[in-house]
């Protein structure tokens, strides 16, 4: 065996051993072809070879077709996946729990907004505008999203 092949061994063994994994078995020098011929076609190995690899860690998908591991949630507004901390056009602090977030996306007219709390069962809630634009209602748990020139957000949730 060459030298070159013998390094790369010893670096994919160490490798699948940091891993706990353990390192394919050369042929040896000595032993005969018919022997490695025999070991490949043992049923544990062609087992291993066939079952199916399992799914990447966050790979899995919700009913929308969102990735949930990687923060993205339907849209209703949108039509789309989003990542409504990234694109929320409103950011407030929850009333029901200030150590939470709640996001609003706007309609681009301004007359529709969606709003993201986990306190909602669906997640989100549609809102509709009124008193032209600077206050927008849901009927669903009577939430009013009302803009506030006192508050640092420039808007307030009242329920």
């Amino acid at each position: 065996m060459s030298h070159k092949r013998l390094m790369a061994l010893a670096a994919v063994a160490a490798l699948l051993a940091g891993c706990g994994a353990t390192a394919p078995k050369a042929a040896s020098s000595t032993g005969s072809g018919a022997e490695a011929q025999a070991q490949a076609n043992s049923p544990a190995v062609a087992k291993a070879d066939l079952a199916p690899a399992a799914p990447l860690a966050g790979s899995g998908r919700d009913p929308s077709d969102c990735l949930p591991s990687a923060g993205q949630t339907w849209s209703k507004l949108r039509k789309a996946c989003v990542q409504v901390f990234d694109v929320a056009d409103i950011r407030l602090t929850d009333p029901d729990n200030p150590a939470l977030a709640v996001y609003v996306l706007l309609s681009p007219d301004k007359k529709v907004a969606e709003m993201f709390s986990a306190s909602f069962p669906d997640g989100s809630v549609m809102m509709a505008a009124t008193r032209g634009g600077n206050s927008y209602f849901a009927n669903m748990g009577r939430v009013l999203l009302l803009k506030d020139s006192q508050s640092k957000e420039g808007w307030r949730i009242a329920k």
